[in-house]
């Protein structure tokens, strides 16, 4: 008799059997993000002087991420975007205020593939007619990866923000918080794994020229004589004012940078934080340089260039006023020449 032959085949084939039914694991795909926050500057815009087209902001933003190839029902390896609902909102508001955006990103691989688009005002708005719609934006990398690999990637995303359509005579401060604005996903369907990008939170401010003023007293700073056979200084104190000059329908604070530019005419040291100056007439300089220093900090200005100047409070009657005081300091670089002399220097106060 042969029996144990009879009980061996059963049960090699309930073996084969229960390899058979084992299902195959499916691939997941779709993107991780490793650094994934725009954090976007404070926008500012004049009533008066913006024209259509203007670009209000531009800025460049490094964002970092890995996607991985899914199976053959997955599509081609590109990257898409989908933008999120909260993002549509914001343009929206945009749109209704005259603004419009424009998006250019640059994606690089690890294994140095890259790919640039241009993302429209007019494109973006198409995209919102159709919500869940993907953008592709990356080069195509089905042929670099196989299925199941991962791509390591980061892209520059330049986004500007410009004048639509000139807007109308208005003062508007409109805080943006923080929000996701965007997925990542790493095919054409969409992933259940999305890399999501966010924005820091910061204010839109559509602000009148009417809005305030800058004093400076003294207007004149006279520094008196200066002999060859001085040994010290000679300096001479000036304050310069920031004030509210109209009401403003809803109370907040904004910060203000002053520059102080530097005179026509005259050379700058190589630090640019002094005036090299000529007597009246003469094309040489005259051995003397002037330097504008903060009172509370003893920090020398640098010329032409912006400086923090402090917040100032715009409230709901002409109330808001922030000032400054400097000192303008005039000392020797060599010897002195004889001669009268003049300068001046013109502040100029901005939002920031």
């Amino acid at each position: 008799m042969n029996r144990p032959g009879l009980w061996g085949i059963p049960a090699v084939l309930l073996i084969l059997l229960s390899l058979v039914s084992l299902p195959a694991r499916a691939i997941d795909d779709g993107c991780t993000t490793s650094s994934g926050t725009v954090q976007l500057s404070n926008v500012n815009a004049n009533t008066s002087t913006t024209t259509s087209g203007q670009i209000l902001y531009s800025s460049n933003h490094t964002i970092s991420y890995k996607c991985t190839r899914g199976g053959m029902s997955s599509g081609d390896f590109q990257t898409h975007v989908v933008f999120s609902p909260a993002f549509r909102t914001l343009m929206e508001s945009f749109k209704n205020l005259g603004l419009g955006l424009r998006l250019h990103i640059t994606e690089k691989d690890s294994k140095g593939t890259s790919g640039t688009v241009d993302i429209t005002w007019k494109q973006i708005q198409e995209i919102f007619s159709s919500p869940g719609k993907t953008f592709k934006f990356g080069p195509l990398r089905s042929s670099q990866y196989k299925y199941g690999e991962t791509a390591t990637l980061s892209a520059v995303v330049s986004l500007e923000l410009f004048v639509d359509t000139k807007f109308n005579d208005i003062m508007l401060v409109k805080p943006i918080p923080g929000m996701q604005i965007m997925d990542l996903v790493s095919s054409p369907g969409g992933s259940s794994i999305k890399a999501a990008i966010f924005t820091g939170g910061f204010n839109l401010r559509i602000l009148p020229d009417n809005l305030g003023t800058v004093d400076i007293s003294p207007m004149l700073v006279s520094l008196g004589h200066f002999y060859i056979t001085d040994a010290e200084k000679k300096s001479g104190l000036f304050t310069v004012t920031a004030r509210q000059q109209n009401a403003a329908n809803s109370a907040f604070s904004v910060a203000l940078r002053i520059k102080f530019n530097a005179p026509a005419g005259m050379s700058l040291t190589s630090d640019g934080t002094a005036v090299l100056l000529k007597n009246t007439g003469d094309s040489g300089n005259n051995g003397l340089q002037l330097s504008i220093v903060e009172d509370e900090s003893g920090k020398k200005v640098i010329f032409d260039k912006d400086e923090e100047m402090g917040n100032i409070n715009i409230g709901t009657s002409p109330s808001g006023r922030t000032q400054k005081t400097y000192h303008a300091v005039l000392d020797k670089t060599g010897v002195p020449v004889t001669g009268n002399f003049q300068v001046s220097s013109t502040v100029t106060v901005t939002y920031n």
